[in-house]
């Protein structure tokens, strides 16, 4: 279950990073901020902010969204929680 999390998360996040990010489709038009992330710096881990999201998205993301999943099917499966059946 993890790896399928992180696999969809890989995907979903890298594709979006490829469009958005490599390839600059939508410039700076929609961007909160016009700075384009940092390649370097003593502020983030790896000394990457890229490299930084995606290793935190990785451990601390799909941990937290497994474990949610994990419990709410237990839930589920033991009857503490109510699902819609058709």
């Amino acid at each position: 279950m993890y790896a399928r999390n992180v696999a969809m998360l890989v995907l979903v996040a890298g594709s979006l990073h490829l469009m958005l990010y490599w390839r600059r489709v939508q410039g700076t038009r929609f961007k909160y901020n016009s700075r384009w992330p940092s390649t370097s710096g003593k502020t983030f881990l790896f000394d990457n902010q890229v490299k930084d999201n995606a290793f935190w998205s990785v451990a601390s993301g799909a941990t937290i969204w497994t474990l949610y999943e994990v419990f709410m099917l237990w839930a589920y499966g033991n009857g503490w929680l109510p699902f819609a059946t058709l």
